[in-house]
């Protein structure tokens, strides 16, 4: 008995990482995306753990929506902080998205004070497509992160170029804290003498609406970046390829996104958030954004529901005939029967 208890306790430690060859254990790390990676190595035993870590490249750029929402969701500052510490943030990652990490408070960003590296940031929580308004709200904190994102923006020879913030910081109110960052940075970018990549112009600040950072409080767009593409990074003058998403609430450039126009609400959306955008069946004319476009179902035998823009709808696709109120289309309307109240 004694000798069988043995075997079992030899399996059960056999599970563990420790018993594994570092070789072993950094080949299975190469199959991992580098946030779990990261995670992973934080795990593994020590010289595992510095093979796997030691590809500064990998760090360059960390996306929390490498891995699973539901494990994202779980993180905690301390699970943060320990990322960016053992990658050596400070001096490696030139874009971080928190995406997903919806329970921390961001304390855990803490690595990356000061850094020269960095050069986007996107603690909007949420991911590519997705809409900022999150319920319930994320924990992060103003108070926690901006004292973090002035040493970054203070230190000498920063490359901080994109920052994207929280959508409920966002929300108008009073902001001092945050205020008084959003308008050193924006002094910040525009003391780099920044030029337009398709006219070459200088995109000098000329007003409050045509600025770098977007910085009073009451203004819908506070706290949000102007001139500069979310995904490639090049900074366009007002006038040049510039489209903003009402969605994502992010800006791209030609080459990165087409933005669609709502022909009602004028709003306009990145690919990808322009999938609930519809064209009308009645008139085919324009295209409308799920908020604008209206659904009803033809009372035909196929009861499809079709979408209709304003003018179409009590038009065209209710029954004219009178004391009748069945919504008929077009095509069924000729043979359509009419039905009195």
């Amino acid at each position: 008995m004694a000798e069988i208890s043995t075997n079992k306790r030899r399996r059960k430690e056999g599970l563990h990482l420790s018993v594994l060859p570092d070789n072993a254990v950094a080949h299975v790390a190469t199959y991992l995306s580098n946030v779990s990676r990261a995670i992973f190595a934080i795990a593994s035993p020590s010289a595992s753990k510095l093979t796997i870590l030691s590809d500064t490249k990998l760090w360059e750029t960390l996306d929390f929506g490498g891995i699973d929402k539901s494990l994202a969701g779980k993180l905690t500052d301390d699970n943060i902080r320990d990322v960016l510490a053992n990658t050596d943030a400070v001096n490696n990652i030139k874009c971080l998205k928190l995406t997903g990490c919806v329970n921390i408070n961001g304390s855990g960003l803490s690595p990356l004070s000061n850094s020269v590296v960095l050069k986007q940031l996107d603690i909007g929580i949420v991911g590519q497509n997705e809409s900022p308004e999150l319920d319930p709200e994320p924990l992060i904190s103003e108070e926690a992160v901006v004292p973090i994102l002035t040493s970054i923006i203070n230190a000498h020879n920063n490359k901080m170029t994109h920052l994207q913030l929280p959508h409920k910081w966002r929300s108008t109110g009073e902001h001092t804290q945050l205020t008084d960052f959003l308008r050193r940075y924006n002094e910040v970018l525009a003391s780099r003498g920044i030029t337009c990549i398709k006219c070459k112009t200088l995109v000098s600040e000329t007003s409050d609406f045509d600025c770098h950072v977007y910085r009073e409080p009451t203004w819908a767009w506070y706290g949000q970046q102007n001139n500069i593409c979310y995904k490639c990074l090049r900074s366009f003058c007002n006038g040049c390829l510039l489209g903003y998403c009402s969605i994502c609430e992010k800006d791209f450039c030609a080459d990165c996104s087409s933005i669609t126009r709502c022909s009602k609400c004028s709003f306009g959306f990145c690919n990808g958030c322009d999938s609930d955008m519809k064209t009308c069946v009645g008139c085919n004319v324009g295209i409308y954004c799920g908020g604008c476009i209206q659904y009803t179902k033809c009372a035909c035998s196929f009861q499809i529901e079709k979408g209709y823009c304003g003018g179409c709808i009590p038009h065209t696709y209710i029954c004219k005939h009178e004391d009748c109120d069945v919504v008929v289309c077009r095509v069924c309307e000729q043979g359509h029967t009419h039905r009195p109240n």
